[in-house]
């Protein structure tokens, strides 16, 4: 079975603020970080840390409860070669602190 079996379904507010997002033609990959896009990251990691249940998807090892920087979003297709692909579910999931490092 793969780790990840179910993607995020947005929230009604989120998929507000993708819509929001995708039509701003100043928006880039580099707005990831933005204040405004907090809670919808956030609706992203939890949801994947209970999917993937607590496990990096790439080494297998334990990824943060809690702190954000302990389990970072993965675009497992790079955001800054596929824009459009920056907010689909299945573009998405948690990694390990060490994974992120490695990846960089």
């Amino acid at each position: 079975m793969p780790i990840i079996d179910r993607p995020v379904e947005f929230n009604a507010e989120s998929l507000a603020l993708i819509e929001k997002k995708n039509s701003d033609p100043a928006f880039t990959h580099t707005n990831w970080g933005d204040d405004d896009l907090k809670a919808l990251r956030a609706e992203v990691r939890n949801h994947y840390r209970t999917i993937q249940r607590l496990q990096c998807v790439y080494c297998k090892e334990p990824i943060g409860i809690r702190a954000a920087h302990a389990a970072p979003i993965e675009h497992i297709v790079p955001k800054s070669q596929y824009l459009e692909f920056i907010f689909e579910p299945k573009n998405l999931c948690v990694f390990c602190p060490n994974c992120n490092e490695y990846k960089g």
